[in-house]
């Protein structure tokens, strides 16, 4: 599916699949066709995608429904979603603390808590200049257990306005989601000049905004190591959630 995207969207013209949706226990057959727009509206180019029953195959009463084990799989990673975000709202209320008095938002053990049980590795980045990425600082850094010193060094003495990722969502407020890497840049180079997400055995990355009240104040980057299931669009949307609870859960810009 990716494939055939990326081609419609450099202009190779529309392309016809046959795909399988699955959703909420069942799995359908579906033909897609995908059309590139030019919209005078659209700063970027958008696809139309038209779908339809399967051009080939008997007409079935329904679809079909999951493999039993695939519908494990669904509900343990929903739960195991479920899971992350509940401790991280444990973490975020101790910071709160009755009347807003709790203990200072350590981004550090924020960073650790996804580290161990949703990334391999947690970066996370703080703007304390409002309207400002140029001003972002690395705040943590988590990896594995097992990584070497030097290279959770080399990815916290990176720059963040000097890659693409955390710089995009910095500077944009945007959201990020690289199923696949493609470019192992974006996330800037080591010091020997290597990209460190090759350095880190990166397969997919996620970044988001840390929105408080008052905008942008950081951003989550998320980074899973090729021999891990791809960060999803499910995925994304339980980061995202989680950031914009960080992000209000941060202390005040330091006002001079």
């Amino acid at each position: 599916m990716q494939s055939w995207l990326a081609s419609v969207l450099r202009g190779d013209g529309p392309a016809s699949l046959e795909s399988r949706l699955a959703q909420r226990g069942w799995a359908e057959d579906v033909h897609l066709t995908l059309t590139r727009l030019e919209l005078p509206t659209e700063a970027q180019p958008l696809v139309l995608v038209a779908m339809s029953p399967p051009m080939s195959g008997a007409e079935e009463e329904g679809p079909a429904p999951l493999e039993p084990e695939v519908e494990d799989q669904v509900v343990v990673l929903a739960a195991r979603r479920l899971d992350v975000l509940t401790r991280m709202t444990r973490l975020l209320l101790r910071s709160a603390g009755p009347g807003g008095r709790g203990e200072p938002l350590a981004l550090a053990d924020a960073a650790g808590l996804l580290a161990d049980s949703y990334a391999d590795w947690v970066i996370v980045d703080v703007c304390d200049l409002p309207g400002d990425p140029d001003a972002a600082r690395r705040a943590a850094v988590a990896g594995p257990p097992d990584a070497p010193e030097e290279l959770t060094r080399a990815v916290a003495t990176a720059g963040p306005r000097d890659s693409d990722v955390p710089g995009d969502v910095l500077g944009g407020g945007q959201s990020l989601l690289f199923p696949l890497i493609e470019d192992e840049g974006v996330l800037g180079h080591a010091a020997t000049g290597a990209p460190l997400l090759a350095a880190l055995g990166a397969g997919s990355l996620l970044s988001v905004p840390l929105r408080g009240s008052r905008g942008v104040r950081g951003a989550l980057t998320l980074i899973r190591r090729s021999n891990r299931g791809s960060f999803r669009l499910a995925d994304l949307g339980l980061i995202e959630e989680i950031g914009e609870h960080i992000g209000l859960a941060l202390p005040p810009r330091p006002t001079g």
